[in-house]
Formats: structure tokens, sequence, C-alpha cells
């Protein structure tokens, strides 16, 4: 309808381009430290840039997709969503012939045919929604550890645990940390928090260590990455050595050494590795600020949100992305030991480029909200499900003819030059009234009556 203000605005533009900034560099990139193994392994350098190319326009299309659709719409659909994706953790938990075949060791993946899907990516945003959710509807009862903290974090706990058993121990500590954190911005007593913590950082050290290869990679691949370069550390020493020839502009694009058969998972979990030997430190840094961009975008979308769940979910996606970038690069690094977790937008894989882009979609739908300034009222706890007039593109309601003053006001503006009447004079307030009650009630002798 024409002339009707829905109160929706452009997405941030600024996000969007940094992400798709990131998502070219990643295509060139992955082509660029894939095609000798494409070459050697498929007989055909540009095997890995096809597949990757078609990832890019299924996380379009889901970025689209997301975007299109109205952000509290998403808790309303978490009764059905939630569950099937708990379903679809429980489908790897054990090896199914042809449909759930180990790699690596690991049952992470549902063959699909042309497609591998990986549960535990989608489990990411959609713990964040489910998080979100709870929070904003137990808004009131936040000081309440068995009706707000524990239950969520058993909810967690248990997504985490299954995603844990795949193996799959770096993207199951991503989700604790990451709900951790959402429980610390909804405000949740810190009491609550340390006794989170109290009780989660010893059963986090016994996960981490509780298989051998953990414990080896932490004493050889960390501590001293270069001891056990031919061993235990042979990953995290080749990424050194191609970060450490890159100098300040590279190598040259498609002229590095390490991902000719010497750096592991060189255009997966290692590709930061790849971009900082042939780019130099000047690429590095161009990729670095340009997550940088999108973190700071997801955070003011997160303080612009118009209600308390559009509020978490931005600050949840916004968090969870930032987390997953520190670990990987991290872990390329040596500073932290090495684990496999994807660099979000670079990295070869179909499952991440898909539940990544879906998430910028949820944050730029967010973000053509009306902002929280604009709100009456500011962030309302129990607007969890309730959009703001116009939110939903429907325009907003008209006034009704006793608020045609102004919007929530109780009835028409008084008329130029009316003064309200004088208000009487009060009597005594309602200590005094006690007071000279108390003063009445004191026995005090009777004058004796007159004959």
């Amino acid at each position: 309808m024409e002339g009707v203000d829905t109160g929706r605005r452009p997405p941030d533009y600024v996000l969007l381009g940094a992400v798709m900034a990131l998502v070219g560099i990643g295509a060139v990139m992955v082509f660029s430290s894939s095609f000798y193994s494409a070459q050697t392994v498929q007989q055909d350098p540009f095997f890995y840039l096809r597949r990757e190319v078609a990832w890019i326009g299924l996380g379009v299309a889901s970025m689209l997709a997301a975007l299109a659709v109205e952000p509290h719409r998403w808790a309303r659909a978490l009764p059905w969503l939630f569950p099937a994706g708990v379903g679809l953790l429980l489908i790897v938990l054990r090896p199914i012939p042809g449909i759930v075949d180990p790699i690596n060791g690991a049952t992470r993946w549902i063959d699909l045919g042309p497609f591998l899907l990986q549960p535990s990516e989608f489990a990411k945003p959609l713990v964040v929604l489910f998080a979100a959710n709870f929070l904003a509807r137990k808004s009131h009862r936040l000081r309440h550890l068995t009706e707000v903290t524990l239950p969520l974090t058993a909810v967690v706990a248990f997504v985490a645990f299954l995603i844990y058993k795949q193996p799959n121990f770096s993207t199951a500590a991503l989700i604790a940390a990451t709900a951790g954190l959402m429980l610390f911005v909804a405000e949740v007593p810190l009491t609550h928090l340390a006794l989170l913590a109290a009780g989660g950082l010893p059963a986090l050290y016994y996960l981490a260590f509780a298989h051998g290869y953990r414990a080896r990679r932490l004493s050889a691949a960390w501590w001293d990455p270069l001891r056990d370069a031919q061993g235990a550390s042979f990953q995290v020493a080749q990424a050194l050595y191609g970060i450490g020839s890159g100098g300040w502009l590279g190598v040259g694009l498609g002229s590095g050494k390490q991902k000719l058969g010497w750096l592991p998972y060189e255009f997966t979990d290692m590709i930061f590795a790849v971009i900082a030997e042939e780019l130099g430190f000047v690429g590095a840094l161009t990729v670095l600020l340009l997550f940088a961009v999108v973190f700071w975008r997801g955070l003011r979308i997160a303080a612009e949100a118009p209600d308390r769940f559009t509020q978490l979910v931005a600050f949840g996606l916004t968090s969870m992305l930032a987390l997953q970038t520190i670990l990987n690069i991290a872990v390329v690094t040596a500073s932290l030991p090495p684990t496999g977790i994807p660099l979000p937008f670079i990295t070869y894989g179909g499952s991440s480029m898909i539940a990544n882009m879906g998430m910028v979609g949820i944050l730029l739908a967010i973000s053509r909200l009306p902002p929280r300034s604009a709100q009456a009222g500011g962030l309302a706890a129990g607007a969890a499900f309730t959009p703001p007039p116009g939110a939903g593109g429907q325009p907003a309601p008209p006034l009704r003819p006793r608020d045609a003053g102004t919007a929530g006001s109780r009835g028409p503006l008084p008329p130029r030059g009316y003064a309200p009447p004088a208000r009487p004079e009060s009597g005594p307030s309602r200590a005094g009234r006690r007071s000279a009650a108390r003063r009445s009630s004191r026995w005090e002798p009777r004058a004796s009556r007159p004959e």
C-alpha cells in the first residue's frame, strides 16, 4: 500500500559486503590450495572449485531465504526444528553402511549422494535460537537457578555431548561456550555462571584428554610444535613453515609450496596457512579485518534489536562466528592444540557454507527491524514473540479516536490554554494520623464529673 511506512529498514549492507568479500576470497583460495590435490586425486584441477561454487550458490540461497523470514517466526518453528536437528545428531552416532560411513575415524556426515550433510553445522544456529527463545520467555525468572540456568544448561550439554561422541570435541566446546556467553549477556546471576564453571571446567578437562591422541596433540603439537615436526605435530609445523615463508606480501597467489603435499587439510581446516603463505601478512591482515567488520556489525545489530529474543539471537550468532574464527586461526598458528574446525566463509565445505550463510541471513533480517531506540518502552522482556508494529511487514494499526492525541496517551490532548484545577489541600499524612491516634489512646486521668 502506497504511503504506508512499514517500519522496516534496508538490510545491513556493510555486513553483507564484508561477508561476500570473505566468500570471494575463500573461493579463490580454495582453488589455489586445492588444484594440486584435485589434479593428483581426481585428475581434474577444477574439481573442488566447481563444488565450492555450488556450495556458495546454495549458501547464498540459504542467506536469502533466511533474510525473507521474519525473525520471530524462527521461535514459532522451534518446536519442530530443534527436535529435527537433534534427530540428525542421533543418526550419526553409529555407522550405517551407505548412509553414515566413518571418515578419518569420525561419523559426522550423512551421505546424501552428491552431498555430505554434517548435522553439527546446523545444530549451531539451532542451539542459539533455542537458547534465545528460552531466555526471552524466562527473562522475569533469571534469578531462579532451577527454572532457567540448569534446564538450559542441560539441553545444551545434551546437544554438545551428541556432537562430542562423533567425535567432534571442537564444535561441542564451541556450542557450550556460545551458550555461556548468551547466559552472561542475558544477565543471569554471576553466582549461577560460577557454579556452571566450577562443574563444567573439570568435565571439559576430562573430555579433552579422555582420548590419548588429544593428550599427544597437547604435549607435542602445542607446547613445542617443532619438537616432533615429523610426528604428532607435523600438521602444525607445516602450517607454521607456510606462515613464516609468506613474509609481508607473500610468495604470490598460486605459488605456495606447502599445499604441494606437505600441509594436510590445506583447503579445509588449514587454509589460513595457505593465505598467509601466498598473500603474506598484508593478505592475512585483510582477511582478519573483514572478519572484524562482520563481528562489529553483528554486535551492532544485536545492540539495536527491538526485543530480547532478536537481541539474543543476533548476539549468539555473532559470538558463534567469532569464536569459530578465533579457534581456527589459533589452531593454525599453534596458539591452541590442533582440532578440526572450519574457517567461516572461506574453508571448503557445503554444510559449513550453507549454515554460516543462513546465520548471516538471520542477522540481516534482524537488521531490517526498527531499532530498539525507536521502540516505545525499550527492550521488553515479554516481547519475544510479538514483533513491534510494522516489523512483520504489516503497517502499524491506526490510532483509535481516544488515542488521537499521542501514541500511548489516555485520551485526546487538552485544548490550548487549559489549566488543571487546583488540587485541594491535603490533610494530615498517614504517619501524622497514626501519631495522633497513638496520642489519643494514651491513658490520662479523667476530670471529676461536676456534681
